[in-house]
């Protein structure tokens, strides 16, 4: 049980400077690498929290004392009925949070650096297009190529384009595109304003403007979403993070694309340990602000409810 014990954590500081955000938190277990998120936010009141999430769920962590860049904590880990208990002594330096997790039954080595947030743009977004009376519904698809650059792609019936210079900030998009049809090209720029799961704005070019707004795909998706799962071995917490592009997180696994429509919710993730390989498999539904369904592993099938907790922030 040494494994779950350091798996997951909730923990709170007095001082937050340099900690506000989400850690990638890696260590070595028997020789397999192990991750864990860790998240900082503040309170209602000002106060410093955070919550420590990974595969097995999410857990308490008390008597915590920060002087300097020295930290230290007691972690509460609850699996199911039982309970267990570890210490965390640990330093905030250099931008890393490194520091050593000790049970009853051994010692692990975490390191944790800071993720960076995903800019809110990226996603599908279904766009309508205002030309006198008429509207047109297209799809402009915003990702990041491998040096995480933006970049961008309209998707339309009519005609061939091509968008540029996709740029991102403080909540305004800007991109130029090409457009042909037939014989005829011409270029226009795009200037909108992101609102929560909206895209308002407009194209230009010598012709005059053209309104051009948008709807996030899956933005009743989008968030951070506290679970309860509960099994014949009793019930447990776990997040789910749903990203504006919709990857996403179970705990602490990545998700390649959740599969959302018409509210039916569905995902597929790997597990590796050693050399063995476990597939985990969700399939509910999305309804009045509750999600709920069936969490299918190697040890049986749980049921799962869960309520979003938060929106993701916005990059600027």
């Amino acid at each position: 049980m040494f494994v779950l014990t350091f798996c997951a954590g909730v923990w709170a500081a007095p001082q937050g400077k340099g900690l506000i955000g989400e850690w990638d938190m890696k260590f070595n277990f028997d020789g397999q690498q192990m991750t864990s998120i860790l998240s900082f936010a503040k309170g209602k009141e000002g106060e410093l929290t955070a919550q420590w999430v990974s595969i097995m769920g999410i857990s308490e962590v008390k008597e915590i004392k920060r002087e300097g860049k020295d930290i230290i904590f007691t972690l509460i880990s609850q699996f199911g009925y039982q309970e267990f208990t570890s210490n965390f002594i640990g330093t905030l330096e250099k931008g890393e949070l490194s520091g050593l997790l000790s049970t009853d039954q051994g010692e692990i080595t975490t390191e944790g650096k800071k993720l960076k947030r995903m800019p809110a743009i990226l996603g599908s977004w279904n766009m309508t297009i205002k030309m006198g009376e008429r509207e047109f519904n297209t799809m402009l698809l915003v990702t990041t190529d491998k040096q995480k650059k933006l970049q961008a792609e309209w998707q339309s019936e009519w005609g061939e384009h091509e968008i540029t210079d996709v740029q991102f900030k403080d909540g305004k998009l800007r991109f130029s595109r090409v457009s042909k049809f037939g014989d005829r090209e011409w270029e226009t720029t795009y200037e909108g304003t992101l609102k929560g799961h909206t895209l308002t704005g407009t194209f230009s070019s010598q012709q005059g403007q053209i309104p051009a707004n948008g709807k996030r795909v899956g933005a009743a998706l989008v968030g951070k979403w506290d679970l309860t799962i509960t099994s014949e071995q009793g019930p447990r917490k776990q997040r789910l993070t749903v990203l504006p592009d919709l990857n996403a997180r179970f705990g602490s696994l990545p998700i390649k694309k959740i599969g959302f429509e018409e509210g039916q919710v569905s995902f597929k993730m790997t597990l590796q340990f050693g050399d063995n390989e476990y597939e985990i498999s969700f399939k509910g539904k999305l309804d009045a602000g509750k999600l709920t369904g069936k969490l299918t592993t190697s040890q049986g099938i749980s049921e799962v409810t869960g309520t979003k907790i938060k929106s993701i922030r916005q990059k600027k």
